[in-house]
């Protein structure tokens, strides 16, 4: 069975803080429309799903729900656009992911890393050049620019550890849903903050 749309995640585990897990997770949606047609106990797994995974966040010394200073992207300035053709429902169009001045912590010839508009504790690393998720997330060179970002903000912050959650990148629709429905939208890693980053930063 081909899923179409699902997510690549690191995650660091609870119980062992120094080491982590790679998963592969399926949207939830689609694997439930698929799954009830073959199991009938669908309906009770779903729910064992969701409470395993809530009773999970909970208990996680990483997760933070609390928000870094509120940033807006009203008038800033973009310091890059990707302006590379993509297909679009079919049809060429520009791909017009950017970057906001204001918003971009870190940055090498290869890619950018830049702070949500929404006051998430998130980090987007993005390479300069176009391609899509699928085939980002395979190259050392994504991950090396994941671990590249969080090195720095452990040293500019002066950190004890490395201040991530877990970083993740999605596919198919899951990524489209961002980027506005684009097939071929640009390829970006999510880095998920710890609370350590947030209590640095208002200091």
């Amino acid at each position: 069975m081909v899923y179409e749309d699902y997510q690549i995640a690191l995650r660091r585990e609870r119980r062992k803080l120094s080491n982590y897990q790679l998963s592969l997770r399926l949207d939830a949606s689609q694997w439930y429309m698929l799954e009830r047609r073959r199991n009938r106990d669908i309906r009770k797994q779903a729910i064992d799903y969701i409470e395993r995974v809530k009773w999970e966040r909970e208990r996680d010394p990483f997760f933070t729900d609390e928000k870094p200073p509120k940033n807006s992207y009203h008038g800033l300035k973009e310091l890059w656009l990707c302006d590379e053709e993509v297909r679009f429902r079919g049809h060429p169009r520009r791909c017009g992911f950017f970057v906001k001045e204001l918003n971009c912590i870190y940055m090498t010839d290869k890619f950018y890393a830049a702070t949500r508009a929404n006051d998430l504790p998130i980090i987007t690393v993005c390479p300069k050049g176009h391609c899509n998720n699928e085939h980002w997330v395979q190259t050392p060179e994504s991950w090396q620019a994941a671990f590249e970002v969080l090195v720095y903000i452990k040293k500019e912050l002066r950190l004890n550890d490395v201040p991530f959650y877990e970083i993740y990148a999605n596919s198919g629709r899951w990524h489209s849903q961002i980027c506005g429905g684009y097939s071929e939208g640009h390829a970006h890693m999510n880095i998920v903050l710890t609370s350590a980053v947030i209590d640095a930063c208002k200091k």
